[in-house]
């Protein structure tokens, strides 16, 4: 699923058969040892990504690491989730997560063939793919299934990582699907009849990313997301985390700067000429349930990273929005995951920019 329409990125292959991963494996003599294994996780809002825009061959060259890139179902296909009143579950949602974790068992299965060492695989992502690695640490399908985990920009404290109400989310599907029925089976059966290009189209309305600064913040979807299925996950991961359910494995975290600089003004249509403390008032509200921030908190928001700053002086607003975007999701779950990591000897935190927790890692198994 991409943000716009296919003509934007018409270089890309779309197709509803995307369960392939790509490996890129050194040149390898006869009699070498196996190489540790780096399994990237693609980002992009659980709604765009796939293995054929990255090349891990340089990296694989250069530092002797075996590189598996892989996808899996993206937005709708990805994610819908309906369960009836009744507790009946026609689509229990997390097929992204699963497809992720079919792909970890693939490679534990076959990962030596490419000269890989099954017994030291390292997930990596950033974004959304961090996020996900982040939840598959409390996940007990995937345990076992990797040794080392790295989250860059993304982890499974993100305020929008787990959807609060996928019903919600799955009747607005079937609305603008036209697949309007009281039962639950019909109405599921109805959606999978939808082709791959009807079922984009359906994403393209629900306008995923989007600025909507006439709803109430609390009925906007800002992205399809993974659910508490009872499969992939018993519960919230950040639940999980506070009760140490969670991977006893060696884990580096961190951020970059300026997290929003191309999110808000490029995708989500936020206009940053022209600002003035009450339109920002305005638009921090209606994307306050992207931000984690009540309306009871707005006015304090506003004070911390406003107070000083002129209202004619663009730069600085400019700036300081999207320190407040960048700290209030990515810095902010980044910190709290490593608060929650911080019982297992083994977490670290390398600042790419950002000054965030002390080390308690050397890193050296990168």
């Amino acid at each position: 699923m991409y943000f716009n329409t296919h003509k934007r990125y018409k270089w890309l292959h779309f197709s509803e058969d995307c369960l392939y991963l790509n490996v890129h494996a050194p040149v390898r003599a006869r009699g070498d040892p196996l190489q540790p294994v780096m399994i990237w996780f693609p980002g992009g809002a659980f709604l765009v990504g796939s293995a054929s825009t990255y090349d891990g061959s340089e990296l694989a060259a250069r530092e002797k690491v075996v590189v598996v890139v892989l996808q899996h179902r993206l937005g709708i296909l990805g994610f819908l989730r309906w369960a009836g009143r009744t507790g009946d579950s026609q689509a229990r949602g997390n097929w992204a997560l699963l497809d992720q974790i079919a792909a970890l068992r693939w490679v534990q299965k076959n990962i030596e063939a490419f000269g890989g060492d099954p017994g030291c695989v390292t997930l990596f992502g950033q974004s959304s793919g961090a996020m996900c690695i982040s939840g598959l640490m409390t996940s007990s399908l995937a345990r076992g299934l990797f040794h080392r985990a790295i989250s860059q920009s993304g982890t499974a404290v993100f305020q929008n990582f787990i959807t609060p109400d996928p019903l919600k989310v799955a009747k607005k599907i079937a609305q603008l699907a036209g697949c309007n029925h009281n039962s639950t089976k019909i109405l599921v059966d109805c959606l999978r009849t939808l082709s791959g290009a009807e079922v984009m189209r359906v994403s393209q309305k629900m306008r995923f990313f989007k600025l909507h600064s006439q709803e109430d913040p609390q009925k906007v979807v800002w992205f399809m997301s993974p659910v508490v299925d009872g499969v992939v996950f018993q519960d919230n991961p950040i639940v999980l985390l506070t009760q140490g359910q969670v991977a006893p494995v060696p884990y580096l975290l961190g951020v970059n700067n300026l997290e929003f600089n191309w999110l808000l003004p490029f995708i989500m249509k936020f206009p940053m000429s022209h600002l003035r403390k009450e339109t920002i008032a305005k638009l921090l509200w209606s994307t306050s349930t992207l931000l984690n921030v009540t309306k009871e908190q707005l006015p304090l928001v506003m004070e911390e990273y406003l107070r000083d700053v002129d209202d004619h002086d663009q730069k600085m607003l400019q700036k300081q929005v999207m320190d407040l975007a960048a700290d209030a999701t990515f810095v902010y779950s980044t910190l709290q995951a490593a608060h929650y990591h911080h019982k297992t000897p083994m977490v670290g935190s390398c600042p790419t920019g950002h000054a965030t927790t002390r080390m308690r890692s050397t890193c050296s198994w990168i």
